[in-house]
């Protein structure tokens, strides 16, 4: 949970939750989230993963209208706002995490981005834009994620 807690600071981590599941078919819960976080519901002997859609959808529903309001707030110059609103997110997306393979993905996505920053100055503000973070933030978030990364390897 640490990692992803780290990762889900990233703003287009809100938006790509709710494509995510928004690209979900019938039958298909299980690709994305494991039914094991489906709590004492996925312990029920007629558990079909497929009935967790309804309360997903009120999940992700609310991830949507958080990140509308983050970028508002993003956009208003409110900084304050946007940080109380991204701890709020994190909160929410945690509250059924999709499989790491995702995770691993988006932490992909940010050491490019962090990259293409590196290579075309010019670009950090668009990658701002995508992260609402400044540079310094996103490379912090990235070394807090090494370290956790780390420290498991370290323990097994």
């Amino acid at each position: 949970m640490r990692i992803r807690r780290e990762v889900y600071r990233y703003a287009f981590t809100a938006p790509e939750h709710v494509k995510a599941f928004d690209s979900l078919e019938a039958g298909n819960v299980p690709d994305l989230f494991p039914v094991s976080d489906f709590g004492d519901a996925a312990k029920e002997p007629n558990f079909n993963p497929d009935s967790m859609r309804s309360v997903l959808k009120k999940w992700r529903d609310r991830i949507a209208a958080r990140d509308a309001e983050r970028r508002d707030a993003w956009k208003g110059g409110n900084s304050a706002a946007v940080e109380k609103i991204r701890n709020d997110l994190v909160e929410i997306m945690l509250e059924y995490p999709v499989h790491f393979e995702k995770v691993e993905e988006w932490i992909k996505v940010a050491a490019f981005y962090l990259d293409e920053a590196k290579k075309a100055p010019e670009k950090k503000a668009e990658i701002g834009e995508k992260f609402m973070l400044s540079e310094e933030e996103i490379c912090r978030i990235q070394r807090n994620i090494q370290a956790i990364v780390l420290e498991k390897e370290k323990i097994q």
